[in-house]
Order: structure tokens, then sequence, then C-alpha cells
């Protein structure tokens, strides 16, 4: 007898897993069309309404649930003498997210219930409470599993709509209330007051709503709407029996809190543009605004306005006047709804001014004469300079022109020559060159905007070249100059040089080439050759010692230490059965150069010049295998296994990242996830030999959550990780990952979780 109940708690545990995905995926087709009919489709005030639940075919289940969603203000389901076929139960009423819910439901059992089409699943009788034009009785999850615990795709009925008449009987109202007492408004502001009617299901729940000043609140059905500063009682009256309910409503002007800001005093120069960004903001920097009504004034004959026209608002001016109207688009506290621009005339310190300014919140602001705002800074004082002058960089001079008056501006005392043009008003102007390296634009040409452009060249220098030296007769400021020596081997050279007369070593030397950075010639350059003559004395035969370096360097012992200069050196390997050797070389330092065996084995340098290092690098014969772990929505987990005869203290290596020794695969493992495919050829060259800390994963016994004991919620994360839940490694460690493949066939799906729950059946028993 106990193992039949702990084969059903097996079972029960399987389907309830299963039961976790979602109804959604159920589809139309071969599945089970379910409907709801009710006994009649209008009900008065205390009588019965019926709901019948069917199939459209016969069906068998071994669990089902089926919820159903309804007002319990409205409806009041009667328990008792609602029904359902066996096995089936009704629970309700139940709070499922915060509606109003019936469950119709039983859970997986050994043996499938038979359900036929011709006879209901369940029959709900309902008690109607409250008058009301229309209320719904809708079907929300609704899940069937057949008899292998597979689910039956379900497609599930519209809603039944139901109208509440009122009582047979006729029921008088008894008392009214309103759901607030005192409610405050700003101008403009709606709020919705609602009434309760007493008894609920009154035969004529009508009530009258009316307002004490209609000056400052109306209402209607409820709806109270605030007009203008003052106070209003807000009245509602039940038609039946003239009880009544009272708010207080207390409407306020709104304090809109603005205030408007000009920008900093400045400077302009004569034809130059200002800008002047005006700032609406809100005293919280949080209230937006709509609309604006904004005064300013300035001086027509100092600043001349180019921004008449401004997108989204109306610009008038007249006589040194502007007003800016605008209204309708929303826009943020501490914006700048639009900026004046002005055109400088002529040298005068002035202002702009704004004088007035309205702001709301409300389209219809300007037209209500919206409240003053507080003018932070009104004034923005602006200095009206000559005309603006651009030089090229390095050249110094004033920023600006007095017209009329003479302009000098000097090039830089650099390694430069300049050619100079100068523009004034867009026009080119002569110049007059002075003695120190400044140019004058006369008074009479100071008539608008200068600008002034140069084109430079390097200064030129001679050079004087020593013996038996090769180069140009001149070297240019910025550009590097090369001259060459041709030696005479029996000689040895010494080369100095000066640069402007002074002693110079900045240049580099390679070969027989000379170089002198562009920057570094700003005089005239000298060189100077020495040359003495060398005494040779006889070369001796030359020994390089050979070294041998590697993880395979133990194979070449026996071979020679040492190789004669200019001669070739043969090593051959003693090679160690179950590895790959490949041999390389760097001679005197340089860089590495592989080497490829002889066809008897050996391997050659040829013209050993320099100390040899010879490098032999040996590897281990992995065998690796990849297979697909997991299928994910849009990407796979891979499961990687290496396996070879690694050394003590040796292990692998996947991308730099340690693998996992699996005793269950008897192999080093490793997952992957990925969206597309992946091959033992893709990842062999991530599989390194690495000498760190073990990590061994022992068989998990079905213990997948590393908890200390085998229970369903081992089981749950298995079925999670087979139904995609998890896509990376972030919640779900890759250690849990490999040990949820308990049965050991190098894929994790329902399998295992059946192996997990075998696994509690068997400790149940023996703790019994």
């Amino acid at each position: 007898m106990k193992t039949i109940q702990r084969l059903l708690s097996v079972l029960v545990m399987i389907a309830l897993l299963l039961s976790l995905r979602s109804p959604a995926q159920a589809a139309k087709g071969d599945g089970v069309e379910l409907s709801m009919a009710a006994s009649r489709s209008g009900v008065h005030v205390g009588k019965i309404v019926s709901l019948t639940i069917r199939a459209d075919k016969d069906f068998a289940s071994r669990g089902s649930g089926i919820t159903l969603y309804y007002d319990a203000e409205k409806l009041e389901l009667d328990l008792e003498e609602s029904s359902a076929a066996t096995p089936f139960r009704i629970d309700g009423p139940l709070n499922v997210n915060g509606k109003t819910a019936i469950r119709i439901s039983f859970l997986p059992g050994l043996d499938a219930a038979t359900f036929s089409a011709s006879d209901p699943l369940a029959e709900l009788r309902f008690k109607a409470l409250a008058v009301t034009e229309q209320t719904a009785i809708s079907m929300g999850a609704a899940y069937l599993y057949d008899s292998v615990l597979t689910e039956i795709p379900v497609e599930r009925p519209e809603a039944v709509e139901l109208a509440i008449e009122p009582a047979e009987v006729y029921v008088p109202v008894t008392d009214i209330s309103l759901d607030m007492t005192e409610r405050i408004l700003e101008e403009g502001e709606i709020a919705a007051l609602k009434a309760t009617i007493e008894p609920l299901g009154a035969s004529d729940p009508t009530v009258i709503w009316t307002s004490s000043n209609e000056t400052a609140a109306i209402v209607v059905d409820g709806v109270v709407k605030a007009l203008t500063e003052g106070t209003a009682t807000i009245t509602a009256t039940t038609q039946d029996g003239g009880f009544t309910a009272k708010c207080t409503v207390t409407v306020k002007a709104p304090d809109a809190g603005y205030n408007v800001k000009m920008p900093a005093d400045t400077t302009a120069a004569i034809g130059s543009t200002v800008q002047i960004p005006v700032c609406i903001n809100n005293e919280d920097s949080k209230t937006g605004y709509n609309a604006f009504d904004i005064s300013f004034t300035y001086d027509p004959t100092v600043l001349e306005l180019t921004s008449t026209t401004l997108p989204g608002v109306t610009v008038t001016i007249q006589n040194g006047n502007i007003n800016v109207l605008g209204y309708g688009e929303d826009r943020s506290a501490g914006s700048v709804p639009f900026v004046l621009e002005f055109k400088a005339l002529r040298m005068e310190t002035t202002e702009v001014q704004i004088t007035a300014a309205r702001v709301d919140n409300s389209g219809n602001a300007v037209v209500k004469n919206a409240s003053l705002a507080t003018l932070t800074d009104n004034r923005t004082a602006i200095t009206v300079t000559g005309y603006p002058v651009t030089l090229p960089e390095g050249f110094s001079g004033a920023d600006t022109a007095v017209p009329n008056v003479d302009y000098t501006f000097t090039v830089p005392d650099d390694h430069y020559d300049y050619t100079v043009t100068v523009t004034v008003g867009g026009k080119e102007v002569a110049v007059t060159k002075n003695s120190d390296s400044s140019y004058t634009i006369p008074a009479e040409l100071v008539t608008g905007e200068i600008v002034v452009t140069a084109a430079k060249t390097g200064k030129t220098f001679k050079v004087t070249l020593g013996a038996d030296m090769a180069g140009e007769a001149t070297a240019q400021y910025g550009t590097d100059y090369v001259a060459t020596i041709e030696r005479d081997d029996s000689y040895r050279y010494t080369v100095t040089m000066t640069i402007g007369g002074k002693d110079y070593s900045g240049y580099t030397a390679s070969g027989k080439t000379y170089t002198i950075p562009g920057t570094d010639i700003i005089g005239e350059i000298v060189f100077k050759v020495t040359k003495t003559k060398i005494e040779k004395p006889p070369q001796p035969v030359t020994m390089h010692a050979v070294t041998f370096t590697g993880s395979g360097a133990g194979a070449a012992q026996g071979n020679a230490a040492t190789a004669v200069h200019g001669s070739s050196y043969t090593l051959s390997l003693k090679k160690q059965a179950g590895y790959s050797y490949q041999v390389f070389y760097k001679m005197g330092g340089k860089s590495a150069v592989a080497v490829s065996p002889n066809a008897n084995g050996t391997y050659t340098i040829a013209n050993v010049t320099a100390p040899l290092e010879i490098i032999i690098e040996k590897s281990l014969n992995i065998d690796i295998s990849v297979q697909e772990y997991v299928t994910l929505d849009e990407k796979s987990v891979f499961l990687i296994l290496a396996d070879a005869a690694l050394s003590n203290g040796s292990l692998f290596t996947y991308d730099g990242n340690v693998m996992y020794y699996s005793e269950a695969y008897g192999a080093w493992a490793y997952l992957v996830i990925t969206d597309r495919d992946l091959n033992v050829n893709q990842v062999r060259a991530q599989v390194k030999i690495a000498t760190q800390t073990n990590r061994v994963i022992s068989a998990s016994g079905g213990d997948v959550d590393e908890n200390g004991k085998v229970d369903w919620n081992d089981a749950q994360l298995i079925r999670d990780l087979y139904n995609a839940k998890y896509d990376t490694f972030d919640s779900v460690s890759m250690m849990k990952y490999l040990r949820a493949d308990v049965n050991g066939d190098r894929k994790v799906d329902i399998r295992d979780v059946a192996w997990v729950a075998w696994k509690i059946w068997e400790s149940e028993d023996e703790r019994s």
C-alpha cells in the first residue's frame, strides 16, 4: 500500500511541474473547446441564475483546472447548490490577482477520469445582488492533461454577459452616503463623487445631484467641476425617499508659482548677432506650462530685432516694444520657449527689459488673463563694441576694431614666412606692412567686420655637408632634412653638426642616414666628418651556445650544446607516445622561426650566426566531443567534453576558464550558451591544459541545487532548465547545469525529472 501511495505522490508532483506551463500555449485544432451558457440573459435582484460549463467532445484527463472571474458586488456564488462532474471540486469565492474567482479542478491521480460532451463539467448557481445593465462572468486559466499527463490544447469561451433588473418585489431606499464629505479643488479641476445606496439592490437607486453655488462648482451625475474661487455644497438626493448626503467643495485660484528670467549681461561687436534666451521656471522646478504672454522694451537705434518670426509663437513689434505670445504646446519647467535675436548697430551700452509676463499651464490662460509671473531678472545689459576681428592662430591684436580708427595686428615671431590677406566687410583691402612684423589697416578702411588670413611657409637655410656625405643644399623649417654618408670600411667615421652656429645632437642616425626633425631646422646647418684609419685583427672561430626551452625540452637530450658560427645545426627528438611536437628557434634573441622535420625525423637550422634558443613544444592528444545539452528559445546550451591522460596536478581550461571534471562522464566538462551551432573544430582551439585547482563534479545523485538532499526543488530546477527558463549562467551556475543531467545521458530533459522523482520515492520507502 505504501508503494502505491509513494508512486501516486511521484506522479502528482510530475503533473504539478508540467502544469506550470502557461495555458497560453494551448492552440486550436485537436484540443477541447469549452463553452459557458447562462440559464437566462436577465435576472431580477434576489433571483438565481445558473451557469453551465461543457466540453465540445469526450475526453479523458488525469488532472484539470478552470478559473472563472465575476463581480462579487453584483453576484453571489451559491456553493452548496452548485455542482461539478466527478472528480472535479469547486472552490470559491477566492481572491486571484485582486479579482473574485472560482476554481473548478482536480489534482492528477493514477487513473484517468473520463468526461462526456453530453454532460456538463460544472453547473454554478449565482444570486443577483444589485441592479446593473451589464455584468460578466469570464473564464481565465483553463488547463486539461490527458492520460499520459500531456497538456490538451484548450479553446476558452467568450465571457457570459448578464443584465440584473430591479427586484420583482419593490425594495425601498433606506439611506445614502458619499465617499467623501470635504474636497479642495483648483479652478478647472474635475473630481468624481461616489454615492452608495442602502440597501444594495434597491428598486429605485436614482440619485439627483445639485450644487449650492454653481458659480464656484457644478455637478453632473456625481462629477464635480471647479469653476472659480469659492465654496459649494454638493448634495446627492435619492429620488426614492429623499435621503441626502453632502460634500463641501472648496475651490481655490491656481497658485502657479512661475518666474521668468533674462540671461546675464553680454557684449557684442557691431554687426554681430546677440541672442536673448528667456527661461520660464516654477518655484517647485517641476510644474510645466502651456501659455505665456511676455512684453519687452529695447532701443531700436542700437539693436535691430531680427527674430521677427519665431516657431510656435506670435511676435508683435512696435516702437521699441516687443510682445511674445504662445500657448497650446506642453513645455517643461526650466525650459526656454523662445530666443530673441538682435543685430548690433552701433557702439553703445543698452539693455533689453521685460516689462510684464503672464504664464499658465492651461491652453486658455491668456484668454482668462493668467496671473503675473515673478520677474527674477528682467534686464540684460548689452555693450556693443567695434567691428569683430578674426585673426589666424598665433597672430596678436584686439578682438574688435573701432570704426574709422587704425587697426594694427602682429604676426608671430617664429620660423615661418607669412603671406597676409585682409578683408573688411567681405571685400579685400590693402594693408601696410610695418618694420616690426606688424600690419596696419588704415582708419578710412575700418568700416566693417575684419577677417585676416595667412599662408605660411617654413624658412629656408643653407646646408654644408661633410666628407663622403650627400644631401640637399638647403633645408626648410617644418620639413625633415636627410643626409647620407658613403663609408669606407677601412675608416672609422665621427659625425658632428651645428644649427645656427650652435652644437646640435637631436638628429637620428640609422646606418648611413642622418635625419634632422623639421622643427629643429631654425638656422644654417653645418656637418663635420672626421675619418680615422682602422686596423683589423684576425678573426677567431666563434662558437654559439645552444639551449633548449619549451614544454618538450626534455625530448632534446643528447644533442650538442654549441654550434659553429656560419654552420648548420641538426637535432633529433626522443618523442613520447601520445603527444605531438613542434620545433621553433630564436637566433640572437630575434623572433621565433618554425622548423619543419626532415624526412628522417630530425630538424635542421641553417647558418647559425648567434646564440641559438631552440623551443620545443609538446601537446597532448585530446579527445573532444560537442553535443546539444539544453534547447532554449533562441539559443542552445552545448556540452563540451575533453578527455586525455593528464599528469597529476594538470587540468583542462576552456577559453581561459577551468573546466569541471565530471565523474558521471569520466571526462572534463564545460557548457556554452550560444545562438549558433558548435562543432569540434570550433571548440578545439579553446581547450588548453593548465595547472590549477581542480573543479570536480561528483555524481549529483539528484541533489542538483546542492542543498544537501534530494527533494522536489531539484525536480523543479531540472524542469525549469529544459523548459528554457534560464539562458545565462547568472542565475543558475554551470555546476548546477551539469549536475542536472542526473541520468548521465549527456542531455537535460523530462527523463532527468522522472529519475529524481523515483529517487525521492525510493528515499521515502527506505525511511518508512
